[in-house]
Parts: C-alpha cells; structure tokens; sequence
C-alpha cells in the first residue's frame, strides 16, 4: 500500500527478485520513487523499472485503455520498455 508504506513487503521483494517492476496510475516520482529511494538506502541488489503517468498534459480524449496508451502504461509499450517483445 501507499499509505502506510508496506516497506517490509517492498524490501522482501527487493531482496528476492533480480528485477522489480513499479507501474502506477499517478503522477511521477510517487510510488516508483519510493521504492528506488528505498532499494538504494538499503543497497538491494535488483533492477528496479519504475512507469508512471507523464508529467504533462495529453492532448488524447477516450478510454481508460487509451488514456493508459497516451501514457506509455499500456501492456505493449511496458513490455517494449522491459525487452519483453
């Protein structure tokens, strides 16, 4: 969760993951933030990949889908940034 900060659950993935994946549905340097700030105090030694909402307006009307697309957070772009495709 976001407030409270599950700080013993982010650290548990950080130890046990070599990569971790942060997508949020809000304004940059929240969540994705937290958690790099947060892997750097505690030296975790996995990648991190943090995606976000841009920080500037988007000129797109439409979907929830399409507005998640305009972002950059849909699936294919995500798995594009990752090297997944």
């Amino acid at each position: 969760t976001l407030k409270p900060l599950d700080v013993e659950g982010i650290a548990d993935a950080l130890q046990r993951h070599r990569r971790v994946v942060v997508i949020e549905e809000a304004a940059p340097y929240l969540l994705g933030q937290r958690v790099k700030a947060f892997a750097w105090d505690t030296k975790a030694p996995c990648r991190i990949d943090a995606f976000s909402l841009q920080d500037a307006f988007v000129h797109t009307h439409g979907s929830h889908g399409e507005l998640l697309a305009a972002h950059g957070l849909d699936l294919a772009t995500i798995a594009g940034k990752l090297g997944l495709t």
